[in-house]
């Protein structure tokens, strides 16, 4: 009887661990390439510790056999990459528009050493992904990305696989969704660009003995900074907004 008892709790938590291990792996904030991975694996030892007590009861009885104990393990991966995958997607967002915004002011080519993505990524993506991951500890949007998680048994329960077809919407919609949010979020610097460089073709026009490009660069780079400074607020303010949205789906 105990030893029946103790193999269902192993049971129970190995499977609660495959979903949340695997979302850990992935998530953006709680599964950073610079987070350590022994800290990683221990909060997530630690969440699914803590989410197997009310969650034990609506998981399925341990499955017949090898071949369904894999199948079981493949769709709990499935689904917490998946999890995972949608805030990284969004995170994308802001890397679109930090690069955009580097292109702008003539710092496309200054990069240095992305920490959120272990790469070399542009000064102004780096610096704004590193901004948007603070962001979402300060405001708590990781607690959100938590209950997500905890409420993606209900949506999608052990039992049931997510049809291919739906899998393969979500991920071009997410994508999608990225891009149309970087754009948008990256519209004050098109409104600065082109000021500017009407401006600047201008004053080319105007003062044709005047090296004007020469003196123009520096200036862009000031102006784009004091840009950036002005609409940074309102931008990660439009990011966020936009990060607990697409989160919201998934809590029920």
């Amino acid at each position: 009887m105990l030893e029946d008892l103790l193999q269902a709790e192993v049971y129970d938590f190995f499977t609660l661990f495959v979903r949340i291990g695997a979302f850990f792996m992935l998530a953006p904030a709680l599964g950073e390439q610079s987070f350590p991975r022994p800290a990683r694996l221990a909060f997530a030892l630690l969440v699914t510790g803590v989410m197997v007590g009310p969650l034990a009861p609506t998981l399925p009885p341990p499955p017949a056999g090898f071949a369904g104990l894999s199948w079981l393990v493949i769709r709990e991966l499935i689904v917490g990459l998946t999890l995972a995958l949608v805030g990284q997607i969004l995170m994308g967002a802001l890397h679109v528009t930090g690069t955009i915004q580097g292109f702008m002011n003539g710092l496309a080519v200054a990069e240095q050493f992305d920490p959120t993505q272990g790469t070399q990524a542009a000064l102004t993506a780096t610096f704004m992904r590193l901004i948007g991951v603070t962001l979402i500890f300060v405001t708590d949007l990781h607690h959100l990305m938590l209950e997500a998680l905890y409420d993606s048994y209900t949506l999608l329960p052990p039992t049931r696989m997510m049809p291919v077809g739906d899998y393969l919407t979500m991920i071009v919609d997410q994508i999608s969704h990225m891009f149309r949010l970087g754009l948008q979020l990256a519209a004050p610097f098109f409104v600065y660009a082109l000021v500017f460089y009407t401006a600047l073709g201008i004053s080319a026009r105007l003062l044709p003995q005047f090296q004007i490009f020469f003196l123009a660069m520096p200036i862009n780079i000031l102006l784009g900074f004091v840009v950036l400074a002005v609409v940074l607020p309102g931008v990660m303010m439009a990011f966020l907004a936009g990060y607990e949205d697409q989160f919201q789906r998934f809590v029920r």
